[in-house]
């Protein structure tokens, strides 16, 4: 009994870490006069405490995952080249994003280090499926006292939902062909948790990663706040 109550809960912590969104970041270091790759370079990521980084390979490409959803402050460090930093880097779950970079040779005797700020790429091209992210502020501006499904509805293309309390069609799929997590953890039915303890809700309407099973219609990934 005690064994298969194990089994249980490992199958759980397996099933919650695979629902958690994560990120890549990926790319490319170059020397900005030669247009040559810079093999063997530094890219450290920090958000607050956290931190992790990785090395360029011989062609001077980079791949970090998995990254935990968040904005990050990127810096790009070489001996003998001047380090460039780029700030307010957001990585969002179940997106690649492609970042490079072009570091200036400098002397020995010169400590360099150039500061820009971070442009997303509007295209998202490391991005296979469709996501729509919804933030707290914009949940209790849109939906107050409705549900999360009446946000949704108004702020995620081709879903459609007949008539209120009524299930969430996306793209014309069936109602049951869509799956909800909260916190990572999949639950059957709706979600229904009070407004102000909604951090995000996250929707993958189209491309839905194979991660998520046989779901074939729509994803929404519910995540709380925080009050510690």
């Amino acid at each position: 009994m005690k064994r298969a109550a194990l089994l249980c809960l490992i199958c759980l912590a397996m099933l919650s870490a695979q629902a958690q969104l994560t990120g890549t970041l990926t790319g490319t270091l170059r020397d900005s006069v030669t247009m040559e790759p810079l093999p063997y370079a530094v890219i450290q990521l920090r958000s607050g405490s956290q931190s992790m980084g990785a090395f360029t390979d011989a062609e001077g490409r980079y791949t970090i995952k998995p990254i935990k959803p968040g904005t990050y402050t990127v810096t790009f460090s070489l001996l003998n080249y001047t380090a460039k930093v780029m700030e307010g880097v957001r990585i969002d779950g179940e997106k690649v994003l492609f970042l490079h970079a072009d570091l200036m040779p400098r002397s020995l005797t010169e400590v360099d280090i150039v500061y820009d700020k971070y442009r997303e790429d509007l295209l998202g091209a490391g991005t296979p499926c469709i996501i729509t992210r919804i933030s707290a502020e914009k949940l209790l501006e849109t939906a107050v006292d409705r549900g999360i499904d009446n946000a949704i509805v108004g702020l995620v293309p081709r879903v459609v939902q007949s008539d209120p309390g009524n299930p969430l069609h996306f793209s014309g799929s069936r109602s049951d062909a869509s799956t909800y997590f909260i916190d990572g953890m999949k639950i059957i039915g709706e979600a229904h948790i009070p407004q102000l303890g909604i951090g995000e809700v996250t929707v993958i309407s189209a491309g839905i990663p194979a991660q998520y099973g046989d779901t074939t219609s729509g994803v929404v990934l519910v995540q709380t706040k925080s009050f510690w």
